[in-house]
């Protein structure tokens, strides 16, 4: 009875060992993949991205870092235009004249402003941020009190971009600009709609009351 208790318990410390060592193996197969995994990331991670190589990309780079530093700069107005200027068919010419449009509206300067989107929109009509471009148009429009513009120009935004971001933005606008004409009907209509389908203007004041 005692040999067979010191057998058990031989084996189980070689069992507690053996474990250990188990562990041990595994913990460094463990440490060893995630090393190799790191190590293959490195060079993604810490390369730098290309060098812009033609005229055309270093300048555009400019103009990307002088927006960032500063939108309504000098220096950025001057390299848009250069840009603009310079590559009459580049890829990013339609970017660049929407920069140069949002320039003018940051500025306040709502004339021209109304003026570059409105180029912008006939001569790029299938820009990816033509929603912005839109929405902004009608704002132009709206601060230069022509009531009428900057209703249809939301209202052609709802129709025509019901997935962009800015939807529920204009159908807001227009609920608004209904209810100033006294058009009470009209305006919940379209408060209801934009209450039902997005939950966060559900909680604005305007809304509610």
């Amino acid at each position: 009875m005692m040999n067979d208790e010191r057998r058990m318990m031989n084996h189980n410390s070689q069992f507690t060992v053996h474990s250990s060592q188990l562990r041990k193996v595994f913990i460094k197969k463990i440490l060893h993949c995630a090393l190799c995994i790191v190590s293959c990331a490195l060079p993604l991670l810490s390369a730098p991205p290309p060098a812009a190589t033609t005229p055309e990309a270093l300048l555009w780079d400019k103009v990307n870092m002088a927006y960032m530093a500063g939108p309504t700069s000098r220096q950025t107005t001057d390299l848009l235009q250069r840009f603009v200027d310079g590559y009459p068919d580049s890829k990013n010419l339609a970017r660049a004249r929407y920069l140069k449009a949002q320039i003018s509206f940051q500025q306040k300067n709502y004339r021209e402003a109304l003026a570059k989107f409105e180029y912008l929109l006939s001569n790029h009509p299938k820009i990816e941020y033509a929603d912005s471009a839109l929405f902004r148009l009608a704002e132009c429009y709206y601060n230069l009190k022509a009531w009428k513009s900057a209703q249809q120009k939301w209202e052609e935004l709802a129709k025509k971009h019901k997935s962009s971001h800015l939807y529920p933005e204009a159908l807001y606008a227009l609920a608004l600009l209904n209810a100033k004409d006294g058009k009470w009907g009209v305006a919940d209509d379209l408060l209801e709609k934009l209450t039902d389908g997005y939950l966060a203007f559900a909680t604005l004041p305007h809304v509610r009351e």
